[in-house]
């Protein structure tokens, strides 16, 4: 594989992520945090978010019944492609998960408010728009030592 189809193959990547990016609640936000990424209904404890890390990935101020608060970083969104369906992994144990209060049985979230997707929409385009420059660059490299024989841009 090239550069250049490495580079083509992320830009289509990121486009397709935009098509169901993950959400990010603001700091404040109440959510629910399952601790050692357990997904057991009736286990969840309240927790508020106090930071945000990335697209998902938030530090929690966690609730525990008749306990004291504890704090948590990368704290992964149940539905993460990246530690979604690995149960055993390190990060989701020791960190947990977190997803909002308004849950299905299913674990489908419904209802999200349309900017917790922002995070990672902006993110995506951002990165999107760096591949596009770099591609680019890219490019005119090419054709400046094969001579103007060189593809053109991916659109």
């Amino acid at each position: 594989m090239t550069n250049l189809d490495y580079i083509a193959e992320r830009i289509r990547e990121y486009e397709s992520q935009l098509s169901e990016p993950l959400p990010t609640p603001p700091v404040g936000t109440m959510v629910w945090w399952f601790k050692n990424g357990r997904l057991d209904m009736g286990q969840q404890q309240a927790a508020v978010v106090t930071a945000v890390e990335g697209p998902a990935k938030l530090t929690l101020a966690i609730w525990p019944p008749k306990g004291m608060p504890v704090h948590k970083t990368g704290v992964h969104y149940i539905n993460d492609p990246t530690v979604k369906n690995r149960e055993h992994d390190n990060i989701r144990r020791s960190n947990g998960l977190w997803c909002y209060p308004f849950i299905g049985d299913d674990f489908k979230q419904k209802d999200i408010r349309k900017h917790h997707f922002d995070v990672h929409t902006d993110q995506l385009k951002r990165k999107i728009e760096a591949m596009h420059e770099e591609h680019r660059i890219k490019l005119q490299e090419q054709k400046a030592r094969a001579g103007e024989d060189a593809p053109e841009p991916v659109s």
